[in-house]
């Protein structure tokens, strides 16, 4: 099966590196064009000896990359058709090519909610839900990364019967190493981009609650927009000592596996979670709100906790229970429940699930 898969830049995200990975366990006929340029992800798939081309398409360029698409499906005999990234031209693209090859199936991939995919923050956002929505109509199937996004493609007024669910895949492998467990105090850690929806202020201030600031210390990974705001907030706490922000990071593995506790504290609703199925591949034991997709990767109680309410109080509670558990030697059984639910993640039944859902 010949299949084409649309996207609109090859940079570093969640979105190209799902999509590298795929690229390479795949048993299909992939080729991926990136609409507005490459990047280092698509470097590295170039690397890997997948079929890429990059058209960096400027914005008076649309009708000669139209053109340039239809040739490679020509081309390439193409089955399928899937569309990664919300783009409201490729969506565009991707019906008037439906419409003139009716055996073209269409699909597109929600990696996200609805209501972020809409972007009700961007310039357009009325044009940009017409031509969302009408490609939704139009296209033959939906994939979406969990039931959080199939409900809420159904919220927003949409069919979800030609929608299937494929949850996100990592390789578990890759972060299985042993794990560090001799120590007194309880090694927690949070890792993703520092913008507001992280909750990464509500984990500062959850700590700030606990009594025993000797019974725990936080590694912050990650970089983004809010990190200085962040850094001047943790120094109004007077605790800096306990927390440190550690930057983008090469080493996550060999965080992940120095650590006991993996804090995830988005207040968004997150159409997947896989910092955290990475945290708990490792044995880390995750602490999430109520959020998103998080009630379908985390099982409270048993292979971690998830907090009912949004909030510094809720969170703090949460995770005084993991230190008790943590110096009882309790948290250990939490640990590998938490590397056992993560298999239901892995690389390998992403593919699988994601190869037989294109052969529909």
């Amino acid at each position: 099966m010949n299949v084409l898969h649309l996207l609109g830049t090859g940079d570093t995200g969640g979105i190209e590196t799902l999509v590298r990975d795929y690229a390479k366990n795949s048993k299909l006929n992939n080729t991926f064009v990136f609409f507005f340029g490459g990047g280092e992800t698509c470097n590295q798939m170039k690397d890997s000896g997948n079929n890429v081309i990059e058209l960096n398409t400027g914005k008076s360029e649309y009708i000669k990359a139209y053109y340039k698409i239809k040739k490679i499906v020509d081309d390439l005999d193409i089955d399928a058709i899937i569309v990664h990234h919300e783009s409201p031209v490729i969506y565009i693209f991707m019906t008037l090519l439906k419409r003139e090859k009716r055996c073209l199936k269409t699909y597109i991939y929600a990696h996200c909610n609805m209501n972020d995919m809409m972007a009700p923050d961007r310039k357009g956002v009325i044009i940009r839900k017409i031509i969302i929505s009408y490609a939704y109509k139009k296209c033959d199937y939906v994939i979406a990364i969990s039931n959080s996004v199939k409900k809420s493609i159904r919220d927003n007024g949409f069919n979800t019967d030609k929608v299937r669910v494929v949850y996100n895949g990592i390789d578990c492998q890759k972060f299985c190493g042993p794990k560090v467990i001799n120590r007194s105090e309880v090694r927690l850690i949070f890792v993703g981009r520092l913008i507001k929806q992280k909750g990464i202020n509500i984990l500062l201030e959850a700590l700030k609650k606990i009594d025993d600031k000797s019974a725990f210390s936080c590694m912050i990974v990650g970089d983004g927009p809010e990190r200085h705001s962040l850094e001047s907030f943790l120094r109004s706490l007077n605790f800096k000592n306990n927390v440190q922000f550690l930057g983008t990071r090469s080493d996550v593995p060999k965080l992940l596996q120095n650590a006991d506790v993996f804090v995830h504290p988005a207040i968004w609703e997150e159409g997947f979670g896989i910092a955290v199925v990475e945290a708990m591949a490792a044995g880390v034991v995750p602490i999430a709100f109520n959020k998103g997709a998080i009630p379908e990767i985390i099982s409270n109680s048993e292979d971690g906790f998830i907090v009912e309410e949004c909030n510094a109080d809720a969170l703090a509670k949460a995770i005084e229970k993991a230190i008790v558990l943590f110096e009882k030697r309790e948290l250990y059984e939490f640990s590998e429940k938490a590397r056992k639910k993560a298999l239901d993640f892995d690389i390998g039944k992403f593919v699988r699930e994601l190869d037989d859902a294109f052969r529909v």
